[in-house]
């Protein structure tokens, strides 16, 4: 049997200036030893020199396809990708992050041994040159068990799934917290899943500190996110209430992390009305929240009265 009787999978990449990343991450993905591969890498408006790197490459290995266009954003540009994918199987990987040469022979194995739809790594951290490995409990569980206990992540790469799990799905271009929603979704149309204790993929971490410019934009861009999750419930009345309360609890994480930045005197009632609704009247997160973290319930309770009480309109 040749690589070529084995199913296509697609790796998707949307890429914006890692000119210090990308070719390492392409290294990566042609070094793989499952070789039925297509990597579609989408240059969502680079201005440094990625692009270049990425043309170098495709003299290298004619499985790439390179997609220009216009900075719009990293769901815009996996979007755009997914739509190009001739794999049944589809594999998300950031730019600047880069995976096992067994990758995707291991997890594709695993998936089609263990019969799930999708199926998820360990993964190592790369921070500041040191490694740091997380693991994951092993197993094959049904989806709607999946947010159960709180050992999983929201980020879409490190999967391994079935191309299907998104298809007439909206990728929800958001600056921030677009994995959430993607992961909801896949887990939300999948019957059983698969968790291996491999770590295969390397999320490199970087430094720096935050501009207020950029504290600002983070709160914007947080509320944006908070916006994005009501819908998701509005549009998704019946689901699967570990996974709403999963998401309820990420938006009080996300609220509590920019309420020190909230001093621009702006009294927002949507914020108002969602620390209402997901935290106060919620007597399982607050529960949940004493028995875990009750410096983000104090947070959000600060926040409250403060949007409340003192914020002009």
């Amino acid at each position: 049997m040749t690589y070529m009787d084995k199913p296509l999978i697609s790796i998707i990449i949307p890429v914006y200036n890692a000119l210090l990343y990308i070719e390492k991450c392409l290294e990566s993905c042609i070094s793989q030893t499952y070789k039925n591969i297509e990597i579609i890498v989408v240059n969502d408006g680079s201005t440094d020199s990625s692009k270049s790197i990425i043309e170098k490459y495709l003299k290298k290995d004619a499985r790439i396809l390179l997609v220009n266009q216009p900075n719009l954003g990293v769901n815009v540009a996996r979007e755009r990708a997914f739509g190009l994918a001739k794999g049944n199987y589809v594999f998300f990987l950031d730019s600047d992050d880069y995976i096992s040469t067994n990758t995707i022979e291991i997890l594709y194995g695993k998936l089609i041994e263990n019969e799930v739809d999708f199926v998820e790594c360990s993964y190592n951290i790369i921070d500041n040159n040191k490694l740091k490995i997380v693991n994951s409990k092993e197993g094959v569980d049904f989806s709607v068990d999946y947010w159960n206990c709180f050992f999983y992540r929201f980020s879409i790469w490190g999967i391994l799934l079935k191309k299907t799990l998104l298809e007439n799905v909206y990728f929800e271009n958001i600056p921030m917290g677009e994995d959430a929603l993607l992961k909801a979704n896949i887990v939300s149309n999948s019957e059983k899943f698969m968790l291996v204790n491999i770590p295969l993929y390397y999320y490199v971490k970087h430094r720096g500190s935050l501009s207020n410019l950029e504290k600002i934009q983070s709160v914007e861009n947080g509320i944006l996110f908070v916006s994005a999750i009501q819908k998701f419930f509005c549009i998704h009345e019946n689901m699967n209430s570990e996974l709403k309360f999963v998401l309820q609890y990420t938006l009080m994480q996300r609220i509590g992390s920019y309420y020190k930045y909230l001093g621009f005197n702006v009294k927002h009632p949507f914020l108002i009305n969602v620390l209402y609704e997901n935290l106060l009247v919620n007597k399982r997160m607050i529960n949940f929240l004493i028995w875990h973290d009750k410096l983000l319930l104090l947070k959000n309770i600060i926040l409250y009265v403060y949007l409340r009480l003192f914020a002009n309109e």
